[in-house]
């Protein structure tokens, strides 16, 4: 079998088309990556494009590897274990805390105490990245991240866990949190005593362009939800600027402890006893290291606050 020169297929484009041999189904292979179908679809073309003929070819009864295929799949598989074989061993030089998270400020708060207990250690590597619930997962089954932390409904859990648990994942819950809309103190509700969901229909609502789930669930309460009203942002610090200085705008989110409300001069509000699970995401047979115990104690004292 002769490559085209220049050939680069990383270590997740191995990983996807070794699972994709072993499901042969675009969509039970995304299901259990826990990506989108065109995502998928596009990382396998993308590869094949790279080494200039089809790995897999398609048919109405599904995917089968081609025959240079088969010798693609069965050399990635090789890599694959082998990049997890030098992962444990790198894992034992230098530990290593790989977390994803998602934008939450008890979170935040957690790393950067964390970074400051082991700020005198050179041998300790610290990353955090901000990543969706379905990336985050992806991360930890293709062994790229050691602890997954994110937010989930209550009615969700229940599944996400027979999900999770195929790819030899493990979800616990460390804390519930309430949802609650945010208006700063430049809004005219924020000194009026009660205050009702539809007394918002005339304001603007600010959303995560990129999280809508939250806060489409939320719009469903009002009898009529002012769609002409609504702006989606790309990231927390835009929000809560907007928030802190607007008088006609308003968001929702995760509670935060009462003193950075106070702080920031912004207005809590419950909303009809909805919540959040803050839960942990990690792989089954993971050990968890003395470090990860100790960023977990920190953001639970932090949730503590709430």
């Amino acid at each position: 079998m002769y490559l085209k020169e220049g050939l680069f297929m990383n270590i997740q484009q191995m990983q996807y088309i070794v699972e994709l041999y072993r499901e042969k189904s675009i969509s039970k292979t995304a299901k259990k990556l826990f990506m989108t179908q065109p995502n998928l679809s596009n990382a396998i073309k993308s590869a094949e494009h790279e080494l200039g003929f089809p790995i897999f070819t398609r048919n109405n009864k599904g995917i089968y590897p081609t025959e240079q295929g088969l010798i693609v799949i069965e050399q990635a598989g090789k890599i694959c274990k082998d990049y997890e074989i030098m992962q444990h061993a790198m894992e034992n030089v230098i530990p290593k805390i790989r977390i994803c998270g998602f934008s939450y400020t008890p979170l935040c708060e957690a790393y950067n105490k964390l970074c400051i207990k082991y700020q005198d250690s050179k041998q300790i590597d610290f990353t955090f990245s901000l990543l969706s619930l379905e990336k985050a997962i992806e991360r930890i089954y293709l062994s790229t991240a050691d602890l997954a932390i994110n937010a989930v409904a209550p009615e969700q859990l229940k599944i996400l866990k027979q999900e999770t648990a195929i790819k030899g994942l493990k979800i616990s819950t460390i804390f519930t949190v309430p949802v609650v809309l945010r208006i700063g103190s430049h809004h005219p509700l924020y000194n009026v005593p009660k205050i009702r969901l539809n007394d918002f229909y005339n304001y603007t609502f600010i959303g995560y362009a990129e999280r809508p789930l939250i806060w489409l669930h939320f719009l469903e309460t009002f009898k009529n939800p002012n769609q002409q009203r609504i702006i989606k942002i790309p990231d927390r610090e835009c929000k809560n600027a907007l928030i802190k200085n607007s008088s006609t705008m308003y968001t929702i989110g995760l509670k935060y402890p009462q003193e950075l409300d106070k702080r920031y001069n912004i207005r809590s509000i419950p909303l009809n006893k909805q919540k959040r699970c803050i839960v942990v995401i990690m792989r089954n047979q993971q050990k968890m290291s003395a470090e990860i115990k100790t960023f977990l104690e920190l953001l639970k004292k932090e949730l503590s606050y709430i």
